[in-house]
């Protein structure tokens, strides 16, 4: 998916653009049924490809997690000076990026999709890698397994960083959370709930893991986004 998925001319219309944000170890595509449904309701829609994630993580090693922080700035910067004013969705790490975006431009409304908080137990992880391997899917395996230690080092030092922005977040607010997730704990909805000062919603699925745009639930997640976002 292009960086820049649609340039329609922006009619400074309310809630008619968004900047969407993929995830660590991601690509756009983490959020492209929700990219696609915005389209067809003629938003003008940017998700960028983060730094390190091009070309199967070749460079990933080599990037710092002010990276990330750069690029996002860049495109909300974009976003700001094309549409005035814009909505943010973030995916698991980019969901902390989406709320310091929204600490920071003229963000409109934010969507947290198992936004990065509380990470899970061993146990549960464990229950996941079980799964897998009686699923003989080792899909997911075989791309983490190309990402250094100094990549996940870098997420977590952002993770750090970032984790108090949410407690400054005024915007309207959809959280959204697995129920199964294998990475984010659950209890990171309720987090989220208390420690955000402006208007939220939490909605869980229950039957989801961690790629919740991808799952069992698509359709649900996608139109809960649609009535949040667009009001329909």
């Amino acid at each position: 998916m292009q960086d820049v998925m649609e340039q329609r001319q922006s009619t400074m219309q309310i809630h008619t653009n968004a900047l969407l944000l993929h995830g660590f170890t991601g690509a756009p595509s983490d959020v492209e049924p929700i990219t696609n449904m915005l389209l067809e309701h003629d938003w003008n829609c940017r998700a960028p490809m983060l730094p390190g994630h091009e070309n199967g993580f070749a460079n990933i090693g080599n990037v710092r997690w002010t990276d990330w922080i750069t690029t996002v700035e860049q495109e909300a910067e974009l976003c700001a000076r094309q549409y005035g004013t814009f909505s943010v969705v973030g995916f698991s790490m980019g969901g902390l990026l989406a709320a310091y975006v929204a600490n920071r431009y003229p963000v409109e409304r934010v969507v947290l999709l198992n936004a990065s908080v509380i990470y899970v137990s061993p146990m549960r992880f464990f229950s996941f890698v079980w799964e897998k391997l009686r699923e003989r899917d080792m899909t997911q395996f075989r791309r983490v397994s190309k990402v250094p230690q100094t990549a996940l080092l870098q997420f977590m030092k952002m993770a750090a960083r970032l984790r108090h922005e949410f407690r400054h977040i005024r915007q309207p607010t959809l959280i959204c959370q697995s129920g199964r997730d294998q990475i984010v704990h659950p209890r990171s909805a309720e987090y989220l709930r208390r420690v955000i000062p402006g208007e939220t919603q939490v909605i869980t699925f229950p039957r989801s893991k961690h790629v919740i745009c991808w799952d069992v639930e698509t359709d649900q997640v996608v139109s809960c986004v649609k009535r949040f976002l667009i009001g329909v």
